[in-house]
Order: structure tokens, then C-alpha cells, then sequence
């Protein structure tokens, strides 16, 4: 199926573990694919700019042959978040926190979990642009189901935990961002 012409914005919070591995995971398959009008970032929504990956996710990247040593962390900013037509974030409450604090963003942010799940069920249809597909996903939704204390949808942090943390994170997110691009090739 054709490139979806993504814009896909990956946030966790420090943008130091999940989301640079979410971005490196997602660049990787959307060269896979040759999707070259697709293309990812990643940020956090209490990030410092410019710290590098810690070093659990240079070696989990590493692992996974991708490489993540140049990332430097960005805060995230009208900016960023108007680049997008795909906002994934690692946990609810981070897509909670996009939703209220960037006016008109909820339609395009989900937790990355959430999205995969909604994705599998409603594949892309030939021929629909990304942007289309992303609102036709978000039209079951109200801004009320971010609310609350469900976890389940989240991927825990490995930020000062073991490196099999790391590892754990990193399977999850692979095997979810893989499920979007299938989903975005047409199932």
C-alpha cells in the first residue's frame, strides 16, 4: 500500500527511554517499507532539551540493531505537537496531558497501546491518507476516556531500573508499533 505520509509524534516523559525508542523502532519500519514521506520524532511532556538517551536505551536500541546515540531530548511545544498528525504516548496520562495543554490535539493523540488496538480493529483503506484514517480512529472517543486511573493502556517506565526493564519496554513498544504499521498498510 502507498506511503501514509505519517507525521507520527511519540512522547513519554523525560524523552530519554520509551519515546526515542519508539521513534527509532517506527523510522526503522517506515524504511522498511519505503514510506519515505512518512517520518518520526519523538518528545516528552517534561523533557529538558538537548540530554542524549540514557544509556538503558542506547544499549536496549543497540540490541534491537538500532542506534539512538545521536537523540537529544526535546520539551514539547505548540511547534512540535503542530507537526503532527499522530501523537502516541507511553501512557495515559501523558496523552492526557498533550489533550489539555495543546488545544485541538486530542483528535490525533492516543496512548500508543489504545491506537494499536483501535488500528488493528479499523485498518487504513486504500488509498486514505493518514491524516483521514487517524480521525475516522478517533471518532469512538470522547476527551473523558483519558481521565482516571486505568493503567492498563500505559508501558512502564525503565528510567533507573534494570536493563531487562529496558528490554521489557522495548518488546511492548516493538511489538505495538509493529501492529500501526501493519494496520497502516491496510491490515
Amino acid at each position: 500500500m502507498s506511503d501514509p505520509e505519517f507525521r507520527l509524534l511519540v512522547v513519554c516523559t523525560a524523552n530519554r527511554c520509551r519515546s526515542p525508542l519508539a521513534e527509532a523502532i517506527a523510522r526503522d519500519r517506515f524504511a522498511t517499507r519505503r514510506w519515505t514521506r512518512s517520518a518520526a520524532i519523538s518528545s516528552g511532556t517534561r523533557a529538558e532539551d538537548g540530554l542524549p538517551a540514557t544509556e538503558g536505551t542506547e544499549l536496549t536500541a543497540e540490541r534491537l540493531g538500532l542506534d539512538v546515540n545521536a537523540h537529544s531530548s526535546r520539551a514539547l511545544t505548540d511547534d512540535v505537537i503542530g507537526w503532527a498528525n499522530l501523537v502516541l504516548c507511553m501512557e495515559r496520562r501523558q496523552a492526557l496531558h498533550v489533550s489539555s495543554h495543546f488545544p485541538g490535539s486530542f483528535d490525533i493523540t492516543f496512548p500508543l497501546r489504545d491506537f494499536a488496538r483501535r488500528a488493528t480493529a479499523a485498518p487504513r483503506k486504500r488509498g486514505e491518507c493518514a491524516g483521514h484514517w487517524v480521525a475516522r480512529l478517533s471518532t469512538a472517543r470522547a476527551p473523558g476516556d483519558l481521565l482516571g486511573n486505568d493503567h492498563r493502556d500505559d508501558i512502564a517506565d525503565p528510567a533507573g531500573k534494570s536493563l531487562r526493564r529496558y528490554w521489557r519496554a522495548a518488546n511492548e513498544i516493538e511489538a505495538l508499533i509493529d501492529e500501526v504499521i501493519a494496520a497502516a498498510d491496510g491490515g
